[in-house]
């Protein structure tokens, strides 16, 4: 803006090194800093005692829903069911919600159980 051309110049060629440079000398670095960072991650798996627990809650939470809907059907209370059986299944399956989300009616309906494990 002030006219100073050698400036312009210098920016231009800068501009122009760091375009050819870019790929090779920050951009794969980066990307090799990244990879490298994702291997080095350690997976950290809850303990056997947390996930009993959480079944253990998940259960009683179900229960319960279930005996209030028994005696009052209402929405809150089939929200908390809902989300309770999710929940559990996503637990079961050991994956996203995701998954389990997309899991048709009909698959839960015929899937195999126990007698004494069926719900009225």
């Amino acid at each position: 803006m002030s006219g100073d051309t050698e400036t312009e110049r210098n920016v231009k060629n800068l501009i122009k090194l760091i375009d050819s440079h870019w790929r090779t000398n920050i951009s794969s670095k980066a990307l090799n800093t990244l990879q490298q960072a994702r291997w080095n991650k350690g997976d950290t798996i809850p303990l056997t005692e947390d996930v009993m627990d959480l079944q253990k809650h998940l259960s009683k939470q179900e229960q319960e829903s279930k005996e209030k809907l028994r005696k009052n059907a209402n929405t809150a209370d089939w929200k908390v069911l809902a989300e309770t059986l999710l929940c559990q299944i996503i637990l079961f399956n050991r994956r996203c919600e995701g998954e389990a989300s997309k899991l048709l009616l009909t698959v839960y309906e015929k899937r195999n159980v126990p007698p004494n494990c069926a719900v009225n």
